[in-house]
Formats: C-alpha cells, structure tokens, sequence
C-alpha cells in the first residue's frame, strides 16, 4: 500500500499532518502561492502556532512543502508566509521568493536606454540569484514612485511580453519555456490521470484563433509600436511580442505563429494523480490506449497542485502542442 506524505517546515520546525495544501504554479502569474489548511488550533512549546503576539509562525517566516508517496517526495513550494488567517480552520497563505521582490522598493528613475539584464542587476541585485534569456535593449524606460521590483516585473511583461517567474530560488526573466528546465512526462488516460473533464479534443475545422502581434521598435527617441491581427476575428486571440519588427516581417511571423497555434488536438487541463511530477514549462506526453491517434507532447502552462484528505492530485493545464502522434 502506497502511503500520501507531506512535510511542511515553517521557520525551522517541521510538521508532517495538515488538513489540507493547494499551490498554484504558472509562468504566467509572477508569483506562485500556496495555501496550507491546519484544522485546529494548535501549541507547541506552550505557544499558539499564528495566533497573538507570541506566535510561532509569523508573515515573512519561511515555508518549504514537500508533497509525494512513500518516500519519494517533491518539493512542490517554497517560499514566505504572506498572511494568516487564525479563524477555524487555520489558513497560511504563501508566496514564492517573489515575495522578497514585492518587499523591495526600487527608487523612481528614467533610462535613455539600457539593457534588461543590467536593469536587473539594478533592481534584483543579490536579492535573488537571476538570469535572462532575453537580450532586449530597453529604451526610454521610466520607474515611477513607491513601485516594488515585483511590480516593475509586472510592468515589463505587460508592455513587452517577458515573463518572469522562480524556479528553486533562482529568478528566470525571459521566454516562458526553457528548455534547460524542461522535464517530460507520460500521463496516460487509462492509468495515471484521474479527470478529463476539462479537456477538449479539438479537430481544425472546430478551431477560431486570432493572433495579435505587437512589435516595439526601441530604436527612436520614442518608443513605436506595430500591431498587426491574423485568423479568425470572433476566435480566441493569442498576444504575441516581438521587436524591431517592419509590418511585413511581423505579419509573416504572427503567419508562422497562427499555423503553430492553430492545432489539431487537446485544449484545457486534466487531473492527474501526484506521480509523476510536473511543473509548468515542462511537457506532458498525453497517451491514450483506446484514442492512439489522439497521442501527442503538449507543452504545460500551469500546474495547480491539491492535497489532503481526497489525496494528491495535480490540475495540469497545457498551453499548445509541440509534436503529433507518438
């Protein structure tokens, strides 16, 4: 009989039972959470665990969560305490080391021009270890007042389209998919996945998509911007960033990039048990004994993670198809 583990550890002091755990990991949020559900209120050493001035667990305290079988476990979180709520049952809401970065405030300051990762230098610092795969000149780029560098973050990935998000401690800032970090994984439809529910098999002629791509000349005293929107105008649209780009060349990549999202194939996310483990940028190998011509590697967007007294289960949403039948 397979055993359902966890070890928590907050502050330096390790506890293996809570009611329940759910995390939420995506290279689109910036910040992975988590929250961890303890039924009762509890003591040790003669102090309240979150409750009062004299608590044990407080905001800012570190968090570790290890989730798994036997004892084979992950680390599925790893991060700060960023609230209690000392009501029944108790809830400790987390944020991943980003949340070291939403603490931090950038002084206000406007850059003729610089690059990404020596704007990172500036902001992130020793804060946290960093890399970019993006080298982007960043051309009259302003910070304004009381902002974080998590924030700052944000602000780049709304204009620009970089992602930024933590991987074990280390901020990643570029594409979404690395390919150094990307792991495979087989999830079959008869074995290990629990749910299909969400999932939609989609053939091409069922398929609307719109693509709108944004280029940004950084080049001018001012920054430029092109747009240009290919495929269905009622579809479901997909925001592209690119720079430098003349309107014809945007418009023969957002083509290239439209034949790429335009797939036939699965649309949404499954449940999975807790095994084998996946997080968002890795790739799910979907197979299916009963459908084989339905078999393909998917790239994964999001990872919700739930445990507790229903089990361990993982909500795998996938992002687009990178390969066909296996």
């Amino acid at each position: 009989m397979v055993i359902l583990r966890s070890e928590i550890t907050i502050n330096g002091y390790f506890f293996d039972f809570v009611n329940e755990v759910e995390v939420n990991s995506s290279w689109d949020m910036v910040t992975d959470t988590a929250k961890i559900t303890i039924p009762k209120k509890l003591t040790f050493g003669g102090k309240p665990i979150v409750s009062g001035a004299n608590s044990l667990f407080k905001r800012g305290d570190p968090v570790q969560i290890r989730l798994g079988y036997g004892n084979k476990l992950n680390t599925v979180f790893s991060g700060y305490i960023s609230a209690i709520k000392p009501k029944l049952p108790i809830e400790i809401s987390c944020d991943d080391e980003m949340y070291l970065l939403k603490k931090k405030l950038v002084n206000p300051k406007a850059y003729k021009s610089i690059t990404l990762k020596d704007l990172l230098t500036e902001l992130v610092g020793t804060t946290l270890p960093f890399e970019t795969n993006f080298n982007m000149l960043m051309e009259n780029f302003r910070i304004g007042s009381n902002l974080t560098v998590a924030q700052v973050l944000e602000e780049i990935r709304k204009t620009y389209g970089v992602v930024s998000f933590v991987r074990e401690g280390k901020l990643y800032v570029g594409f979404a998919y690395l390919e150094k970090l990307r792991k495979e994984h087989k999830f079959d439809f008869q074995q290990n996945v629990v749910s299909t529910d969400d999932l939609e098999y989609r053939r091409l002629d069922d398929i609307k998509l719109k693509v709108k791509a944004t280029s940004i000349t950084t080049g001018d005293k001012k920054k430029k911007r092109i747009e240009v929107e290919l495929g269905d105008p009622d579809g479901e649209t997909r925001t592209l960033h690119y720079y430098n780009k003349t309107e014809e060349q945007l418009r023969q990549i957002a083509g290239q990039e439209l034949i790429k999202l335009r797939y036939e194939g699965y649309f949404g996310s499954f449940e999975a048990f807790g095994e084998p483990f996946a997080r968002h940028s890795d790739v799910a190998i979907v197979i299916d004994q009963k459908v084989p011509e339905r078999e393909g590697k998917y790239l994964i967007k999001s990872v919700n993670y739930t445990f507790g007294q229903s089990g361990y289960r993982q909500k795998i949403q996938l992002d687009r198809k990178i390969s066909g039948q296996l």
